[in-house]
């Protein structure tokens, strides 16, 4: 019997390993085209970049990192888990300060589901240095613009650091409505006639009238 040569023998080895590295990459095609990924950014349907620093709470300056608040197995139109409203401000702006007084009005509306009829939504604040003629820019001024609006969320101390890069963040205030999953549902440099509550009203899942007795 005559027994195969050398160069037969390589050859099936080098067919066979085309054919594996063809199946390898025709399943990573598949896996390419079949599913629906979810970039890190700043725009609708983005996941929303790191965000963490160190943030006031009412007592003490302690250490926040609000994508560890996310769940990543939220499912969409679920009224369980925490919407986040995060807003990016200067403590010298203008209209930041006109927005505080807003955001005062309207703090019924946050971290107190079901008596909204809403999903729960909890507000961030993050102070950043764009910077504007003012108040210096410290800890101790952060926390007396908090107290003067009578806010009673975290503020996240921002004035120094990438957030303002990382969140691509051109002037304040900048609002993000984020679902409980880190996905960003709204953001305000994407809608210039609909202001955070109207979105508010208009994405946040209602509660069932079981959820909300």
């Amino acid at each position: 019997m005559k027994l195969p040569s050398t160069n037969q023998e390589g050859a099936a080895k080098t067919d066979a390993g085309i054919l594996i590295m063809a199946i390898f990459f025709a399943g990573i095609l598949f896996i390419a085209f079949t599913t629906n990924p979810v970039y890190v950014g700043i725009k609708e349907g983005d996941r929303a970049p790191i965000l963490k620093g160190t943030a006031y709470d009412g007592n003490s300056w302690v250490s926040f990192t609000l994508n560890d608040e996310f769940n990543q197995s939220w499912e969409e139109e679920s009224s369980e888990g925490d919407w986040y409203i995060v807003e990016f401000l200067d403590i010298n702006c203008g209209y930041c300060k006109t927005s505080a007084q807003t955001i005062a009005e309207n703090q019924q509306l946050i971290d107190n589901s079901p008596a909204t009829g809403y999903a729960n939504v909890k507000f961030l604040a993050v102070a950043l240095k764009l910077p504007l003629q003012g108040s210096e820019y410290t800890r101790e001024n952060v926390v007396a613009f908090r107290d003067n609006y009578g806010h009673n969320f975290p503020y996240v101390d921002a004035m120094e650091g990438n957030l303002k890069s990382d969140w691509k963040i051109s002037g304040t205030p900048t609002y993000f409505l984020i679902k409980p999953n880190g996905v960003i549902a709204w953001a305000s440099p994407e809608h210039s006639n609909e202001d955070v509550w109207e979105a508010y009203g208009r994405l946040v899942p209602k509660l069932s009238s079981q959820e909300a007795n």
